[in-house]
C-alpha cells in the first residue's frame, strides 16, 4: 500500500503520544510486523544461534508427538511445525535455516510415522503425500539458491530423504505420478530446468490438495 503525501505529513505532524498509541494499536493487529519489529529491536541472538534453537524445539516437539496419528492429525501438526520455518525464515531472512529444517522435519516425521501411514488405504493418506512431495519441491528448489558448499553440506540428508520414499509404497507411488524422480534425492541429479519442471507439473493440475488429477499409477 503506498501512502500519499498528505498521511504522511500528517502522521508527522501527530505528537509522541499519539504515534506510540497508533503504533501500539496496529502492532496489536498485525501479528506479523509485531513478531518482525520485535526481532528488530529485542532479539540478541545471532541467526545461527536462533536456528539452532528453533531446531530442538522442533526436535522435541516430533519427539514428544510421536504416538500414532491418523493421517489428518499428522498433516495437522505438521503444518503447525512448518509455520514455525516459514516465520523464522521471514524473520531473519536466513535461506539455509528454511531449507535445512525443512529437510530435518521430513525426515524426522518419515522416521517416526512413515510406516504407520502404509497402515492407511492410499486414499486417506493422499493429502499427506502430496504434502510431503510439495515440500521436498521446496527444499530442492530453494537448495538451488545456495551456495555450492551449502548445497553439498544438505546432499546427505536428502539422500536419506529419498530413502525415506523408497520405504514407503505411497510415498514412492505418489512421486511417480507427481513427477518428483527419486534420483535427485539418491544420486545428487537434481536438473538445471527444476524450476521449469515443477512449474510443468503444477500446470498438469498435480501437488494439488484440491480439485486432484485422479493418480494414474496403480498400486
Amino acid at each position: 500500500m503506498k501512502i500519499s503525501p498528505a498521511l504522511q505529513k500528517a502522521v508527522c505532524n501527530l505528537s509522541a503520544d499519539q504515534k506510540n498509541k497508533i503504533l501500539l494499536e496496529l502492532l496489536s493487529k498485525n501479528e506479523s510486523y509485531a513478531q518482525k519489529l520485535e526481532f528488530q529491536l529485542l532479539n540478541t541472538l545471532t541467526v545461527v544461534e536462533l536456528r539452532e534453537k528453533l531446531f530442538h524445539t522442533l526436535d522435541d516437539e516430533l519427539h514428544n508427538n510421536a504416538m500414532l496419528y491418523t493421517p489428518g492429525q499428522l498433516l495437522m501438526f505438521l503444518r503447525d511445525l512448518y509455520r514455525k520455518i516459514e516465520t523464522h525464515a521471514q524473520l531473519t531472512g536466513d535461506t539455509y535455516g528454511e531449507v535445512d529444517l525443512n529437510i530435518f522435519v521430513l525426515n524426522e516425521s518419515l522416521k517416526l510415522h512413515s510406516q504407520s501411514m502404509t497402515t492407511f488405504k492410499y486414499k486417506q493418506v493422499e493429502t499427506w503425500c502430496k504434502f510431503i512431495l510439495a515440500k521436498t519441491f521446496k527444499a530442492l528448489l530453494q537448495r538451488t539458491q545456495l551456495t555450492n558448499k551449502e548445497q553439498l553440506e544438505l546432499y546427505p540428508d536428502l539422500e536419506e530423504l529419498g530413502h525415506h520414499y523408497q520405504n514407503n509404497k505411497y510415498l514412492t507411488r505418489s512421486a511417480r505420478s507427481h513427477g518428483l524422480q527419486l534420483n535427485w534425492l539418491l544420486n545428487n541429479e537434481v536438473p538445471n530446468n527444476l524450476q521449469e519442471i515443477h512449474d510443468g507439473i503444477k500446470k498438469l493440475g498435480y501437488l494439488q490438495s484440491r480439485n486432484p488429477v485422479k493418480d494414474r499409477v496403480k498400486e
